[in-house]
């Protein structure tokens, strides 16, 4: 039988997993924008660094609405998620 602590670890780890997920096809999208508008040296930074360069792109471009907002939804879900975590754990 799971204790409260073990169901609460879980939900928090399902959370922070699907705030991966999203902010994770975000930087994609975020990369066929980049790639879409020709920004080769963005593009270029976005496939090997991800979401940190991902993030500043979508943040400076006004053309990236949906993948800004893929990015920040996932990133509500997935860093006070992980935070909890951690402390929780550590």
């Amino acid at each position: 039988m799971m204790s409260v602590d073990q169901w609460v670890f879980t939900a928090l780890a399902m959370i922070a997993a699907c705030g991966l997920a999203v902010c994770y096809i975000g930087c994609l999208i975020t990369l066929l924008t980049a790639l879409g508008n020709k920004r080769w040296v963005w593009s270029a930074g976005i496939l090997v660094l991800g979401p940190i360069v991902g993030l500043p792109y979508v943040m400076s471009q006004k053309e990236a609405d949906y993948p800004r907002m893929l990015m920040l939804r996932g990133l509500i879900l997935l860093v006070p998620a992980a935070l909890l975590i951690y402390f929780k754990i550590g």
